[in-house]
């Protein structure tokens, strides 16, 4: 016995084309009967291509937009973005204050999940760089789903927030101070007054 399956292209009524997969099968034995089957599988390669062409459309979306974006598989190894490499490996987050390392983000995204907490806040982190400066970043992260719901991974987009925070400190800085001297204007000192005289 033994099967042999092929695509192959037929016409239909002389003239209308489509793709079958043919399946020849021969019997068990001395039985040198053979089966062969059709199957039209048009409908099949028109999804493949579909989602092929969606698969490169995504890809180039992602290499194309400014924010840096990995995804990542449930055990934390990169799918997109040098693949196969741990999370933590490129992606090292340190408290912005403390300077102590955040770990996984995608674990910590998994454990809030399974505890039913799936909100998250847009904290300013900092991601240290491989010359080992570090970059003030703001980073999402949110699951992947397959088709029953489970989580089957995780998708992280990040900016660098950099040139925000240093306008942010000139504007809030200019707005507490005379522009000519330097020195703390009235609002700011009369806000600083305030301040202590309501320290316990």
């Amino acid at each position: 016995g033994g099967e042999l399956k092929q695509e192959v292209l037929f016409s239909r009524h002389g003239h209308e084309q489509f793709v079958a997969e043919l399946t020849v099968s021969r019997g068990l034995g001395d039985d040198q009967l053979l089966t062969c089957m059709i199957r039209d599988i048009t409908e099949r390669r028109r999804v493949e291509q579909q989602l092929f062409q969606e698969k490169v459309l995504a890809q180039v979306t992602l290499a194309s937009i400014g924010d840096g974006v990995i995804t990542t598989g449930p055990d934390s190894r990169i799918n997109y973005l040098n693949p196969g490499r741990p999370l933590e490996a490129i992606y090292r987050l340190y408290d912005e204050f403390t300077g102590v390392s955040l770990g996984n983000p995608v674990t910590a995204l998994l454990r809030r999940y399974r505890q039913g907490l799936q909100g998250q806040e847009a904290n300013v982190l900092l991601l240290r760089r491989r010359d080992g400066t570090d970059v003030a970043i703001q980073d999402a992260v949110a699951p992947i789903r397959d088709a029953e719901g489970r989580i089957i991974g995780a998708v992280m987009t990040f900016r660098d927030v950099t040139l925000n925070r240093r306008l942010a400190r000139e504007l809030s800085h200019q707005a507490a101070h005379d522009t000519l001297t330097g020195l703390t204007n009235r609002a700011e000192f009369e806000r600083r007054l305030l301040a202590l005289l309501h320290t316990p």
